[in-house]
């Protein structure tokens, strides 16, 4: 029995491989000035519902700006590279809501660090044409140097943020490289 959604799998594995290709990595001149309101987005899930929330922040006060909350069905599981079935349509609709301008985006999820080098933030960043920033729990792909760069293939694609939490365990997070903002940035 053939599965109803493999056509749909490989379609996505096609894009991304489409996408990566647009992904851009190079620092705007002005990028850092131009900078001035962040809109970081997330998703939650319980059961079949997905919670969606999106907040601008000012970046130099860090001043709440605005916030959207959206509810939405789930309509796709979760498949460990192909994490943009799932919470694209969900980010992208709720993103619509915002009123305030934002100038980057900071995603909970995989930008290049990712086997095809385009997950949820590469994706979202081309498709919505804003600087990006994938923030990921989790190594998908990637070799950790001693620097805390992680590379792939002897590119440098991400870097590793460590921080302990108030109950004393470490916390870590992969911050990576997405559409038009570097790791330098």
């Amino acid at each position: 029995m053939t599965n109803p959604f493999s056509a749909i799998y490989q379609d996505t594995i096609n894009l991304q491989k489409e996408i990566a290709k647009k992904v851009v990595t190079n620092d705007n001149i002005l990028l850092k000035k131009q900078i001035n309101y962040v809109c970081g987005v997330d998703v939650s899930y319980k059961k079949d519902i997905a919670y969606c929330s999106a907040v601008i922040i000012k970046k130099r006060s860090l001043k709440s700006i605005q916030y959207v909350n959206t509810i939405y069905p789930v309509t796709q599981p979760y498949i460990p590279g192909l994490f943009m079935l799932r919470e694209a349509a969900p980010i992208i609709d709720t993103l619509k809501l915002l009123k305030s301008p934002y100038d980057a985006l900071l995603i909970d999820g995989h930008g290049q660090l990712h086997p095809r080098r385009c997950g949820l933030a590469c994706y979202l960043g081309v498709v919505l044409d804003k600087p990006t920033i994938g923030i990921a729990k989790s190594l998908l792909c990637g070799v950790q140097r001693k620097d805390q760069f992680i590379e792939i293939e002897g590119e440098i694609l991400g870097f590793r943020i460590t921080k302990e939490s108030k109950q004393g365990s470490l916390c870590e997070h992969w911050a990576q490289i997405e559409f038009t903002i570097s790791n330098s940035t």
